[in-house]
């Protein structure tokens, strides 16, 4: 388990926001005058300031961030399985939620065996109901097994093992599910596994809808959010285009950290916007500090 990876998702978020203190004003002395350049830089060249925070250069702010788990509001993500509760047992035929014995889980906390009539549950998005995106979800999962999306997804969509699934580019599994608004309850987006492959279901990826505006794949706003095929809000500028999440997002378990938000983006942009006026960040309750229950290599384990 790398239990780094908590720490690196707070330094990228800080150095997201705080890009002013990066960008403060050059001055031009009387000799330079008229060394200086003078041409108007084109998209992708030059512009320096595109998709940088400059809110907060100036700011006074400081703010704490609420805590990061399955029923706080903040999106946070474009990958949201992060949020998710940690998986629990329960009982395949009694339509309970933690009423199974125990689980078998492998070194990252991925459920890696099941007994008879034992499933494993989790869910995300819980106690957010008609306030998170409706639209086209997209699951991306490596292993074998047989898993269900359901609650709010109504009605459920099921992989079961041994069926072909839709693969993607690089290998990963790969199915969508749509979520309408009036479908949305404080139960959220439940998934369910109810059997595992010699090569155990992991490393689980959940894409929500929309997209981020840029000029290109790697010069994006991290701030403006848009719609794309799949939903969200939002409109581009005229020179921009809608890159929708799953064809930029940064994959936590394939990407370099050199990549996060540079250039591939880490945090969903109206989650990021939000902030965008504070100087200083505080992470406490992310990290848990005052709970040992929930150290953060306890809380990220089953997401690793």
């Amino acid at each position: 388990m790398n239990k780094n990876i908590l720490s690196l998702i707070l330094i990228s978020l800080l150095a997201l926001l705080l890009f002013a203190c990066n960008h403060e004003e050059t001055k031009t002395t009387e000799n330079d005058t008229d060394q200086t350049d003078t041409s108007t830089p084109t998209a992708g060249e030059g512009d320096t300031s595109y998709g940088k925070n400059s809110l907060n250069s100036n700011s006074p702010l400081a703010i704490n961030i609420a805590p990061l788990n399955a029923w706080t509001p903040g999106w946070v993500f474009m990958d949201i399985m992060p949020k998710a509760q940690n998986w629990v047992s329960s009982l395949c035929d009694t339509g309970g939620f933690g009423d199974g014995p125990g689980l078998t889980l492998d070194s990252k906390g991925w459920v890696s065996s099941l007994g008879t009539n034992e499933c494993a549950d989790t869910s995300v998005m819980a106690s957010q109901a008609q306030h998170y995106p409706e639209g086209t979800y997209v699951l991306l999962w490596e292993g074998e097994g047989s898993l269900s999306m359901t609650w709010d997804v109504d009605p459920p969509v099921t992989h079961n093992q041994g069926d072909s699934a839709e693969q993607t580019s690089d290998g990963l599994n790969r199915m969508t599910f749509n979520v309408e608004k009036a479908n949305q309850s404080d139960l959220g987006i439940g998934i369910r596994i109810s059997a595992v492959g010699t090569n155990h279901i992991k490393n689980v990826r959940l894409i929500m809808p929309g997209g981020m505006c840029g000029k290109s794949q790697t010069q994006l706003n991290y701030f403006q959010y848009c719609a794309s095929s799949r939903g969200g809000e939002g409109l581009c500028a005229s020179d921009e285009t809608c890159y929708d999440f799953e064809d930029i997002y940064w994959d936590r378990f394939t990407d370099s950290v050199t990549d996060m938000n540079s250039p591939k983006p880490v945090f969903h942009p109206l989650y990021a916007s939000t902030y965008q006026k504070y100087r200083s960040i505080r992470f406490m309750k992310w990290t848990r500090a005052v709970s040992d229950h929930y150290r953060p290599s306890i809380f990220f384990q089953h997401v690793l």
